[in-house]
């Protein structure tokens, strides 16, 4: 590294590379060797040398032929899971909602109770409820 060419973090990782995998003399060991008990593998063991003389035109139509045989993953149908009802909900009265916010401290996370008006394919139906009207509420006012 020449001085002033290049920023120092963008040296560090190489530098504290270079640190641990420093050969040791007196100790006959690297310091990785001795923090891990094994030798780091270094860049430049990750790549092997390639000694093969391949024709560029045999590799592109075998890598051709490769990419003709892939097939893109298949799609998914988002809309169509079926929804969990509880066997009780069909013929109960009176209903407690989960409430999907944050809470404060020892706020319950269900409101209710709520009477439900009719149930409709086995799944309750709140009525005025849904459209923003609640009846305990509009008791209070």
């Amino acid at each position: 590294m020449v001085q002033g060419r290049a920023q120092w973090t963008t040296v560090l990782p190489t530098i504290l590379l270079g640190f641990r995998a420093t050969w040791k003399e007196d100790l006959q060991v690297t310091t990785t060797e001795m923090i891990y008990g094994t030798p780091i593998r270094l860049p430049g063991e990750f790549l092997c040398p390639s000694e093969q003389n391949e024709d560029p035109a045999a590799f592109v139509g075998r890598f051709r032929e490769s990419m003709q045989r892939l097939s893109p993953p298949k799609t998914l149908h988002h809309g169509q899971n079926t929804i969990f009802v509880r066997k009780d909900l069909t013929t109960c009265s009176h209903i407690f909602l989960w409430t999907d916010s944050t809470k404060r401290g020892l706020q319950p996370p269900y409101e209710g109770t709520y009477k439900i008006v009719e149930h409709r394919k086995g799944v309750p139906d709140l009525g005025k409820w849904k459209r923003g009207f609640n009846e305990r509420r509009s008791a209070e006012a």
